[in-house]
């Protein structure tokens, strides 16, 4: 992610990528979210999971920008501490180990938590002030990136990366196999 963007580029582009993942949602339907399979053993539930998640993580580090402080795991990770294995884990593993914690989790639950992170994370970028936005090293706790580029890979392009695999299992099933 080297070149930078302008506030209302990225705003278009969170809106734009934003209908083409919910008009692909809405092409698998609430009836097939749960069929597994989509890629290895996970759902569209599960990735819709996994990307709040990170939508989640994202909308943190906005959030700290207002706030002057660094993002805690609460604000990250949905968790008041993450526990001390998850330390030293790799990002797949980090996915599985989220995986298994929202795996129980209610589709309607889901569906609304990514809508409403989706919204609050739109909600304060629009309030941000564009050097908030654009300048690499702002803040401390960026490891030297700019926060666009935090939003950018938890939102559009990992709406994107999920949306092939899904685009993928629906070219794939029958229509026997889907409601």
């Amino acid at each position: 992610m080297s070149q930078s963007l302008t506030k209302n580029q990225l705003l278009g582009l969170l809106t734009t990528e934003r209908e083409q993942w919910d008009a692909q949602l809405a092409q698998v339907g609430e009836a097939n979210m749960t069929t597994p399979g989509v890629v290895g053993d996970w759902s569209v539930k599960d990735i819709i999971a996994h990307v709040a998640f990170w939508e989640r993580y994202a909308a943190a580090f906005v959030r700290a920008a207002f706030t002057g402080r660094p993002p805690t795991d609460e604000e990250r990770y949905g968790v008041a501490e993450l526990p001390a294995e998850t330390q030293a884990m790799e990002v797949d593993q980090f996915n599985d180990w989220t995986f298994q914690r929202q795996r129980q989790r209610p589709l309607p639950e889901i569906l609304t938590e990514d809508q409403t992170i989706y919204r609050d994370l739109y909600t304060m970028l629009r309030g941000l002030r564009e050097p908030d936005l654009l300048v690499e090293g702002r803040y401390d706790w960026a490891q030297g990136r700019a926060l666009w580029e935090y939003v950018a890979g938890n939102t559009y392009e990992h709406w994107a990366e999920h949306g092939q695999s899904i685009h993928a299992w629906l070219a794939a099933a029958t229509t026997e196999q889907l409601a």
